[in-house]
């Protein structure tokens, strides 16, 4: 949680502070702040991800995070285009919803 690393999971699912729900930390003050909460997606500013960064001086003493389902199957696959038009042509098709997308135009 404190380099904000999460490996290829990255790619997919997105980097740690995309699952940080909620933060309780001490400022630098010496201020305890609670930020974010139980919500999937609070309104307003996504203040966990701005008190995230390694700049800010604090002591996070709570995280909640959001956990997700194991996937039921992982492949990798390693592809090889000769151009970046090819490859964009191949993710967007092979992308959820492509084939309703196709259906519509």
């Amino acid at each position: 949680m404190a380099e904000n690393s999460g490996g290829p999971h990255c790619l997919k699912y997105g980097v740690t502070t995309n699952h940080v729900l909620g933060l309780e930390v001490v400022l630098c003050t010496g201020e305890v702040v609670e930020i974010g909460g139980w919500a999937p997606d609070s309104p307003g500013y996504d203040l966990t991800g701005v008190l995230w960064d390694p700049r800010h001086l604090r002591i996070v003493t709570k995280i909640v995070v959001r956990l997700l389902k194991r996937p039921e199957a992982v492949r990798t696959m390693l592809l090889v285009f000769d151009t970046i038009a090819d490859a964009s042509a191949t993710v967007s098709e092979s992308s959820p919803g492509a084939s309703s997308r196709r259906r519509s135009r």
